[in-house]
């Protein structure tokens, strides 16, 4: 099986993508591998490059589709992060998101990302019955722009993130408008930046 570096190389040489930006079109990209495992993996592999040990749970539900399911002692299945990350003594959970652009909220003039509630709930469960903390992540690709995206803004890029326990404190608003069970949003501005995202690319090319 391919590496995401050799099919992001792939989709680049087949005309998917321009430099690093992966322009994605799912109808002839998502037989080798899904957007969001994709983007997950990168996220893995960057993990590893600052050198912690990882164990990706999504791996496990592949075949069914569905996402990766913690099977507790009392509390019945729960939604587990995509990945259980380890260096030293420290063990965490970390949920990779693959985000085509930030939404902009028109009300604040500002950049927004976000996840389902239900799975924010969830995760924060996963956090409560494991006693691992729970990091959320956020991949952004170049070069796209959301419905709502003003005339010749550009919508921020890069490998984002923050624990769960700094982003419940920072949620800037919900919306029962999108996703099954309604979104959380956090401004840009309140995620650590951890490198942009042709930074991550060149890095794992380098390793």
């Amino acid at each position: 099986m391919k590496t995401s570096l050799e099919l992001l190389k792939q989709a680049q040489a087949e005309g998917y993508a321009e430099g690093h930006e992966l322009n994605i079109k799912p109808e002839t990209f998502a037989e080798k591998l899904k957007v969001g495992l994709l983007g997950e993996d990168l996220i893995s592999r960057w993990l590893r490059s600052f050198g912690w040990n990882v164990l990706p749970a999504y791996e496990i539900s592949l075949d069914s589709g569905k996402g990766p399911r913690l099977f507790t002692a009392h509390k019945g299945k729960m939604i587990s992060p995509d990945l259980l990350i380890m260096q030293g003594k420290e063990i965490r959970w970390a949920e990779a998101k693959t985000k085509r652009a930030f939404t902009w909220h028109r009300i604040s003039n500002s950049w927004q990302t976000g996840i389902d509630k239900y799975m924010f709930k969830e995760y924060m469960e996963v956090q409560e019955t494991t006693g691992f903390p729970v990091f959320l992540f956020f991949l952004h690709e170049p070069g796209h722009a959301a419905v709502d995206t003003p005339e010749e803004a550009v919508s921020p890029s890069g490998l984002y993130g923050e624990d769960i326990n700094i982003l419940k404190s920072k949620i800037h608003h919900e919306s029962d408008r999108h996703g099954p069970s309604g979104m959380i949003y956090w401004n840009e501005k309140d995620l650590r930046k951890f490198c942009e995202y042709n930074e991550l690319i060149k890095r794992l090319n380098n390793i």
